[in-house]
């Protein structure tokens, strides 16, 4: 999946430079009110969802591995269930807005939850080995918060079969209808029992209140949390409004009602019929059990987009030297390494030079920081001069490197080689300090909490004139 993610952002065309077209499926329904399914890799590579899948991408804390096991797993098999579904609310009142809406909100939930430090009140190595941890279960959180929708259609397929989104894909063209009356009965814990990775599961369970949050919140009704306000305020950010979804304008609130599934509601990928005798009724209905034969599919080509990155910003900080921060280092680096080593073989990592990618990723900063390719003290950026250290934001630092040398590396592997180098700042055994950002150079009113590492500025030599002034933004966490 993310070798498929790869080529969805990164395809380049060989004679100019230029992305190259990417294919997407057209469905031609034979007499309009049918919907032709697809797998999840089609169906994740429609309109805006490559964008939405590679700011997931790099805002997961796990290395590329783990991110494809724990995190793209679930999310297919949702993808494949909710197919070109709509979210019965707002903006995602379309084909397909269900699973725009799932994708919009894991996405905003993971970006939050990077403000705040989990569990609250622990200490800060408590909460560094369980960052990780942490963000995976809000991601989960946020990816079924919806799923429950699914429980509210009624599906036909073309075979005269019944289609239940809550089971599964169809396995032929299908049609639906929404059922404001159907019970939500517990769905989105069922279909996360399914379809969540015995293998995250067991992980999750070595810190019982991660995993008890997770189950607490996934089954209906759970509110209360900073958990249940990082989703709401997810649902309310992606235009997402309320537990139960209001039904569109001119869509009778009845048992009855069913989705009038026009064409302008949705892309050209998803032709379908403006019949009102398309819909699919209630009970004792008599469907055309014979397939039409001539159903086929025609391959467009349309240009792909540049993605934007989904890395938050950081800022800069006073003229003083680390001291009286909250020391976090990240000491999930180990439980992460431990769980790869046994899903994954751990290759040669070493240059053909012979330097460690800890090595290659320091040499890579310097020469961006010359190169002005890598702002310093700028609001949006990751580096910031702190009197006489460089604070390097982390984990973004290594999310930026990963993203532009394209390289395969894994992030855990990646930042604890360059611990290993020991060209950071360490005070008591512990490499990463806490500071405050702020909106503003007043440094007064809002501000988040970010963590990296303080390299001595000394260090960088040919970037010397560019490492004077302190940054404006940033103060320590006192």
């Amino acid at each position: 999946m993310l070798s498929w993610l790869k080529k969805q952002v990164f395809r380049l065309s060989a004679d100019n430079g230029e992305r190259s077209p990417t294919t997407r499926v057209k469905r031609r329904i034979p007499d309009g009110s049918w919907i032709y399914p697809h797998p999840a890799e089609v169906l994740l590579a429609e309109a805006e969802r490559p964008r939405l899948m590679q700011a997931l991408w790099e805002n997961c804390p796990l290395s590329a591995d783990m991110f494809d096991v724990l995190w793209l797993a679930p999310l297919r098999g949702l993808a494949e269930q909710a197919q070109a579904l709509p979210l019965m609310s707002g903006t995602y009142g379309r084909l397909g807005g269900l699973l725009d809406a799932m994708l919009s909100v894991s996405v905003c939930a993971v970006r939050l939850s990077k403000s705040h430090l989990l569990p609250p009140g622990a200490p800060p190595e408590e909460q560094a080995a369980q960052s990780s941890a942490w963000c995976t279960a809000i991601y989960y959180v946020a990816l079924f918060s919806l799923s429950g929708e699914l429980g509210a259609y009624q599906g036909e397929m073309r075979t005269g079969k019944s289609w239940f989104p809550t089971v599964s894909m169809p396995s032929d063209a299908y049609r639906f209808r929404h059922d404001a009356t159907a019970a939500n009965g517990g769905w989105r814990l069922m279909m996360a029992g399914r379809l969540l990775p015995p293998l995250a599961l067991r992980w999750l369970a070595q810190w019982p209140s991660v995993l008890q949050t997770l189950l607490s919140s996934l089954a209906e009704g759970a509110t209360g949390g900073i958990v249940s306000v990082i989703i709401d305020d997810a649902w309310e950010k992606c235009g997402v409004s309320g537990e139960k979804c209001q039904i569109l304008p001119g869509v009778a609130a009845s048992s009855d009602a069913t989705i009038p599934q026009h064409a302008d509601n949705y892309s050209v990928e998803h032709p379908v019929s403006t019949k009102a005798d398309s819909e699919i009724e209630k009970q004792n209905t008599h469907y055309n059990n014979k397939p039409d034969e001539n159903l086929n599919l025609t391959v467009n080509t349309l240009s792909g987009e540049g993605l934007i990155s989904a890395l938050p910003a950081v800022g800069g900080a006073e003229d003083n030297e680390p001291q009286d921060v909250d020391a976090q280092h990240n000491t999930d680096i180990d439980t992460l390494s431990i769980l790869d080593s046994q899903l994954f073989p751990v290759p040669d990592d070493k240059a053909p030079d012979g330097r460690q990618p800890g090595q290659i990723f320091f040499d890579w900063l310097a020469e961006n920081i010359y190169s002005d390719a890598l702002s310093v003290n700028e609001k949006t950026g990751i580096a910031h001069v702190v009197s006489h250290f460089l604070f390097l934001k982390t984990p973004e630092c290594f999310f930026r490197y990963l993203s532009s040398s394209h390289i395969g590396l894994d992030k855990s592997v990646l930042q604890q080689s360059f611990e290993d180098c020991a060209y950071h700042h360490t005070r008591n055994g512990k490499g990463i300090y806490t500071y405050r950002i702020y909106d503003n150079p007043d440094k007064e009113g809002r501000y988040e909490k970010i963590s990296g590492y303080m390299i001595p500025v000394n260090l960088f030599p040919t970037c010397k004139d560019r490492l004077v002034n302190s940054s404006l933004f940033i103060s320590p966490n006192n």
